[in-house]
Order: C-alpha cells, then structure tokens, then sequence
C-alpha cells in the first residue's frame, strides 16, 4: 500500500539514527500490516501494546521523523488510505461520510480537515482532478 509516508531524519550520531529509523521501521509495520489505523479510538497505548515499544521510544522516532506526534502519524496514514480508496473508485458508489469512516476518523469535520491539511484539497477536488468522479 502506499500509504508509508516518506521520512527524513535530523543528523544524529549513527546508533541514535539507526535505533529511530528502527523503532519508525516497527511502527509502520504494525499499523499496516494490522490496519490498526483504520480504528478511530486507535492510541499510544494500543501502539505500545501492539509494537512493544515504549512511549517514549515512539515519540522520539515519531519526532525525529516528518510527524509532529502520534495522532499526526494516525492522520496521515489514514489520509493515505482514503486516497487509495477514492483511486479505487470508492466515491463512485459511496459517500464522502462512508469514506470518513472507512478511513478510521471519528468525525466527517475531522476527515475533512486532515485531508486538505495534507492535500491542500478537499476528497472531492482530489476525486475529480485524478478523475476518480464525475463533476456534479
């Protein structure tokens, strides 16, 4: 899928890096192979649990990354997905609301907003400009 974002990492000794692109390596893993992204109550806890990393091991490489924090990482993942999904054709037989949903926010506002923040477009501009939906 290609919802793995692109990482850069800020120069750090070469130990400090290698454990940040591992602990972010393990992340990634996790929330993709397992979908965890795609639950709306989906936490730091949960993450710690499923990825046996601390908190603070996935904080840091979460920060030493392009995501500001956890819920930024969640966002942009599940972005991704809906992304995939309105290339799939999903909007031609679904709702924007459905897609929300599908997508694992807990609010179309949220959705909405997460989406043209990472954008710089709402779903339906996305849909229509990769002609993934008719003009309406």
């Amino acid at each position: 899928m290609s919802s793995i974002a692109n990482v850069t990492f800020t120069n750090q000794d070469d130990s400090n890096l290698a454990h940040e692109n591992q602990a972010f390596d393990r992340l990634t893993h996790v929330v993709m192979v397992n979908k965890l992204f795609l639950e709306c109550d989906f936490s730091l806890a949960k993450m710690q649990f499923h990825s046996n990393l601390s908190a603070k091991t996935i904080r840091d490489a979460l920060k030493k990354s392009d995501f500001e924090n956890f819920k930024s990482f969640l966002k942009h993942q599940r972005v991704m997905y809906a992304k995939d999904l309105i290339n799939g054709g999903y909007l031609n037989k679904h709702t924007i609301n459905s897609l929300s949903i599908d997508s694992g926010f807990s609010s179309p506002v949220t959705f909405f907003r997460a989406f043209k923040n990472i954008t710089n477009q709402t779903p339906l501009s996305y849909s229509r400009q990769n002609n993934r939906l008719p003009n309406l």
